[in-house]
């Protein structure tokens, strides 16, 4: 077989072909990848330029992923301090409800008798009721004897309201004294289930019951009878064996223990006529104490917003990260590629 010769312009045009080819080639690379220089053989020093850039913007792409999840984690912190200042404001709200509830709570002074009023002579009914019914003359009471209640407020004024016996008692009832009382305005009275008579006022620092009777004794000798002898208006009509109770010690009293004048005592004084035709005289004085208000629902109520601000608290993180629920907690963000404290280039 014989060899085949090339001329030499037909080799210089196979070369161009081939040089052609490689352009192409190269170009098709380019448009492929995008890349003018594709390896070190390109263009070395555009590569290994190239190559740190590249592996540079990696890193600052990671530094922007690490400062949006900052952010996130801020925004979880934000958005819990927003929530639980919301909370906060709800429960302070709540406290000064309760607050005001207190100072709404009016001082009450109250007299009860520590018997049953006498319903001698009456049966038809509840014990109420027959109460309610029994005639003043049953529980001896005379005409002109006085049931007198007087209400002092912190300023010193004095409400009163008197019940004067008339002439035929037996005509008369408890249930007027009740009224009596009720109408006036001084204070509220009324009939317990087991039949003791009760007398409140809401606003009075002090409330004063006053039963005054004629003594029955004969010429100038005074009967000399007893508070609670039987018999007596006073034992029949509940307060016989009321007696001086202590109150709650005021720390505005120069008295180091409690005793009849402090906030809830009660001062209860008999003063016997020193002859016939005089009165008798029962005084009982109660001095108020102040109402505890309710405020169950209100504590109730403040306790569940702080159940809620320990949920929230718990609940504002980002990647089990939070920085609200606690101390130990610590967020790191990098600004710059080498992560140290030098500025980023």
């Amino acid at each position: 077989m014989s060899d085949i010769t090339l001329s030499a312009g037909v080799r210089q045009n196979l070369l161009s072909l081939q040089k052609t080819a490689d352009l192409l080639s190269t170009t098709q690379n380019r448009l492929a990848t995008g890349k003018k220089v594709n390896s070190a053989l390109d263009n070395p020093t555009n590569f290994f330029t190239s190559q740190g850039l590249q592996s540079r913007a990696g890193e600052l792409s990671n530094l922007l992923d690490g400062i949006g999840n900052a952010i996130k984690t801020l925004e979880a912190a934000d958005n819990g301090i927003k929530a639980i200042t919301k909370l906060v404001e709800s429960a302070q709200s709540t406290v000064r409800q309760a607050q005001q509830n207190n100072t709404d709570a009016e001082a009450e002074t109250q007299i009860q008798g520590l018997a049953a009023v006498d319903t001698t002579g009456v049966s038809a009914g509840t014990t109420q009721q027959r109460v309610l019914d029994q005639n003043l003359g049953a529980l001896n009471f005379k005409n002109g004897d006085t049931i007198e209640l007087t209400a002092t407020d912190a300023n010193g004024t004095e409400s009163k309201v008197t019940y004067t016996v008339g002439a035929t008692p037996a005509t008369e009832t408890v249930n007027d004294v009740i009224n009596r009382i009720n109408n006036s305005g001084v204070a509220k009275a009324s009939v317990t289930s087991d039949g003791r008579l009760d007398i409140r006022a809401n606003g009075a620092e002090t409330l004063n019951l006053t039963i005054t009777t004629q003594d029955t004794g004969n010429g100038s000798t005074a009967d000399l009878i007893t508070q609670n002898a039987a018999g007596s208006v006073f034992a029949s009509l509940g307060f016989g064996d009321n007696a001086d109770a202590v109150g709650v010690d005021d720390e505005n009293d120069a008295n180091t223990t409690a005793d009849v004048d402090d906030p809830g005592g009660t001062r209860v004084v008999y003063t016997e006529g020193t002859s016939a035709n005089l009165f008798d005289t029962l005084t009982i004085t109660n001095q108020a104490q102040a109402q505890e208000a309710d405020n169950s629902d209100l504590a109730e109520q403040f306790n569940d917003i702080l159940q809620q601000i320990d949920e929230l608290a718990a609940d504002a993180s980002f990647n089990g990260i939070n920085l609200i629920n606690s101390s130990d907690t610590e967020l790191t963000v990098a600004f710059n590629e080498r992560r140290d404290e030098g500025r980023s280039e």
